[in-house]
C-alpha cells in the first residue's frame, strides 16, 4: 500500500527513470559471456493497474547481479558503479591489468540514500526478521519472497512455491560488502524471514569477522 502511494505521487515517467538509472533492464556489462537481462517495455504502454503492482516489484524482472549492482549504489551514497569480476589479472610476462572502480552515473541524491540506508537499518533493528541480526553490526537489508509464474497465474502450496531472497550491505554507513542471497523453492518454509536470512545471517558473521572489520554499535 506504501509503495503504491509513493508511486501514485511520482507516477511513470519519474519511475521509469528510477528503474533505468538503477540499470534494471539492461545488461550490467559484467564482462561474462551470455549475460541475459529482461527489457521493461515504455512506461506509455503500462496500465494503471501494471504501474502500481510494478511498485512492489511484480513485472520487474532482475537477476542477481542488477540486484547486487542496485544494492551498491545505495551503499556508495548514490553512485551507481560499474560491476567487475575480479580486481586485477597479473598475465605470464608480468604485467598486471587492474580493474579500477568506475563510477557511471548519478542515481539518486546522497541525502536521499542516506535516509534509505537509516530505513534499512531501522528495519532489521526492529521489524521483520529481526532475529537475525548480527551482534555488533550496523547492517542494511531487507529481504523479499517472490511468486513463480505459472500457466497465467502463480504456483501455490506452502513450500517449494516461492523464491527468498535477501540482500544486504554492512558495515551500513562503512561498507565493505554487498550480498545478495537467494534460495528458490525454499522446502522448510514460504518466505524470506526463516530460509534465505538464516543464510544471510551466517554469511555476514562469518565474512565481517573473518575480514576483521571493526565493530560498530
Amino acid at each position: 500500500v506504501w509503495m503504491i502511494d509513493i508511486i501514485r505521487k511520482i507516477w511513470k515517467p519519474l519511475f521509469y527513470k528510477y528503474i533505468n538509472d538503477f540499470w534494471f533492464g539492461q545488461k550490467t556489462n559484467i564482462s561474462l559471456e551470455g549475460e541475459v537481462y529482461w527489457q521493461i517495455p515504455p512506461y506509455e504502454k503500462w496500465s494503471q493497474a501494471k504501474l502500481f503492482t510494478m511498485s512492489f516489484g511484480q513485472w520487474i524482472t532482475a537477476t542477481l547481479i542488477q540486484m547486487a549492482s542496485a544494492y551498491s549504489a545505495l551503499a556508495n551514497w548514490w553512485l551507481y558503479m560499474q560491476p567487475y569480476i575480479v580486481e586485477s589479472m597479473k598475465l605470464p610476462n608480468g604485467i598486471t591489468i587492474k580493474n579500477d572502480p568506475k563510477p557511471l552515473r548519478r542515481v539518486i541524491k546522497e541525502e536521499t540514500s542516506k535516509k534509505i540506508v537509516a530505513m534499512l537499518v531501522e528495519w532489521v533493528k526492529h521489524w521483520f526478521a529481526k532475529k537475525w541480526w548480527v551482534d555488533w553490526y550496523d547492517v542494511a537489508w531487507k529481504t523479499w519472497t517472490s511468486q513463480i509464474a505459472s500457466k497465467g497465474w502463480y504456483e501455490v502450496g506452502s513450500a517449494w512455491h516461492t523464491i527468498t531472497s535477501y540482500g544486504w550491505f554492512a558495515p551500513a554507513w562503512n561498507p565493505r560488502f554487498v550480498v545478495i542471497v537467494r534460495i528458490d523453492r525454499p522446502r522448510s518454509a514460504v518466505y524470506s524471514e526463516t530460509t534465505s536470512s538464516v543464510m544471510f545471517q551466517r554469511i555476514a558473521s562469518y565474512l565481517l569477522s573473518y575480514y576483521g572489520i571493526p565493530k560498530n554499535n
